[in-house]
């Protein structure tokens, strides 16, 4: 998601992930034109992967689809429909195991420590959250 928002946050569209079930849900609810190839599915604290050639398979072709979807869109003079829509507000909120690190990171701007081991970060800019993970997370 980090990366799928920096990408946005650019104008650039996504489209293409492949990864574990959840991840490629995740990506078609927030772009449904997105192609997505699931190489594995989590289950409690293991996961079932296809074999490493299947998935390089699999991955070569879901890529190769994408990037012919997109190159139709551009022939066709139309902009991608895998841009992905920011959110109009941020709302990080972030649990430290150590209390210090909520007191310090409290003191980064537009944070509010919320509780001993707990902040909150609230922007409206994308660069500022990922101004906040760098100094914070």
């Amino acid at each position: 998601m980090i990366n799928a928002y920096i990408a946005a946050y650019n104008e650039v569209p996504v489209i293409f992930v492949s990864g574990d079930t959840m991840l490629c849900e995740l990506a078609k609810e927030l772009c449904p034109n997105i192609t997505t190839v699931a190489t594995s599915f989590g289950m409690g604290g293991g996961s079932i992967g296809m074999h490493p050639e299947d998935a390089k398979e699999a991955i070569q072709a879901g890529m190769e689809q994408a990037v012919k979807h997109l190159e139709e869109q551009l022939a066709a003079g139309q902009p991608s429909d895998c841009l992905i829509q920011l959110p109009k507000r941020f709302v990080l909120e972030v649990t430290y195991r150590d209390h210090k690190k909520a007191y310090t990171s409290s003191f980064y701007p537009g944070t509010v420590q919320t509780g001993p081991k707990t902040v909150v970060f609230e922007a409206t800019d994308y660069g500022d959250v990922l101004g906040f993970m760098l100094f914070c997370m």
